[in-house]
């Protein structure tokens, strides 16, 4: 590699003040194609527990060649231990300078960087990701699920809508703070089960207590008795606790006519609706009639609203009688 193009692209990453993410992501391509460097991954610690991040991949695919290889380092930064890993093209040759040198000089750059760098991550992550719990938001899962759809294979997909029961309790019981850290638990574990035995799966935390899974067809049956038998440990002032939960579960099976994940979500929604409305702590199947009559009642909740706001409501009072003399006695 020319020493002048390293400096040059080493002064550019410098000296960029609030640098945006395409920009950084455009000098690390440069950067990293000049040093032969395929992919570099970022593990820290942060809040609750160890992220990792890729800073760079030349590649779409995060396979590696069994041939290439990394070379570690490890940095820290406020306080924070920082382990980078530089992964190399084993078809690559080696640059004029120094692999060590180079290692030192890139690890350099991304330390002055880093706290950006990692703000950035956090804020592009947050978009997709709930950081708490490592799932999709709403976001991610809607445009994940799309990518889905837009393959052709939507009927092999199954989406549920769950709703953790009660919920409120919960948060009476153990306070706010403890009641998040179940949500993110519930996300995390979630997540786990399906990765034992789903071959595909989406998982993705909405607001609340509310979280959505887009599943393998033939997995539905065992993820629902996992769910029917769900339980999370946590840590409370009186030790550890094991909290069994219950939930709410709309599903909706997808159709070769799914195009729209949006639709898709809705439709899980809606079968969630009425499980939530009839207290029923079974699962509920979305169909046609079940939507129409969903949409019926919306219908007739937003004209009583017009109504009562235009006076159309009359009232009639039944009136009570004394039956000794027939006398009015109220209504």
């Amino acid at each position: 590699m020319r020493a002048g193009a390293f400096s040059t692209l080493v002064r550019k990453l410098i000296s960029t003040d609030n640098i945006s993410f395409e920009h950084m992501s455009d000098i690390f391509d440069e950067l990293c194609s000049e040093l032969g460097i395929i992919r570099i991954e970022m593990q820290y610690f942060y809040e609750d527990g160890v992220h990792r991040n890729t800073l760079y991949s030349k590649y779409d695919t995060p396979m590696l060649n069994e041939a290439d290889y990394s070379e570690d380092i490890n940095l820290e930064y406020a306080e924070t231990p920082i382990h980078l890993s530089f992964w190399f093209d084993y078809e690559i040759t080696e640059p004029d300078l120094e692999r060590g040198e180079c290692i030192d000089l890139l690890a350099g750059i991304l330390k002055l960087n880093i706290s950006r760098y990692m703000k950035i991550v956090q804020e592009k992550t947050a978009e997709t990701h709930d950081l708490a719990s490592g799932v999709l938001t709403s976001r991610g899962y809607i445009d994940e699920g799309q990518s889905i759809l837009d393959k052709g294979v939507g009927e092999n997909f199954t989406s549920l809508y769950i709703n953790v029961a009660k919920f409120k309790v919960i948060n009476q019981l153990y306070g706010h703070d403890a009641g998040d850290l179940i949500l993110s638990q519930v996300a995390r574990d979630i997540s786990i089960m399906l990765s034992n035995y789903a071959r595909e799966y989406l998982v993705g935390r909405l607001s609340g207590d509310s979280y959505v899974c887009l599943v393998n067809n033939d997995c539905v049956d065992s993820f629902l008795k996992q769910l029917d038998n769900f339980s999370v440990r946590f840590k409370s002032d009186d030790g550890d606790v094991d909290l069994a939960l219950s939930f709410y579960i709309g599903i909706y099976r997808l159709t070769p006519e799914d195009d729209d994940m949006s639709n898709v979500m809705e439709n899980s929604s809606t079968a969630y609706s009425m499980a939530r409305q009839n207290g029923n702590l079974m699962p509920v199947n979305y169909d046609v009639a079940l939507h129409d009559r969903i949409l019926r009642e919306k219908e007739i909740e937003s004209r009583m609203r017009t109504a009562l706001e235009e006076r159309e409501f009359v009232v009639y009072y039944q009136p009570k009688i004394d039956l000794t003399d027939y006398s009015l006695m109220g209504a």
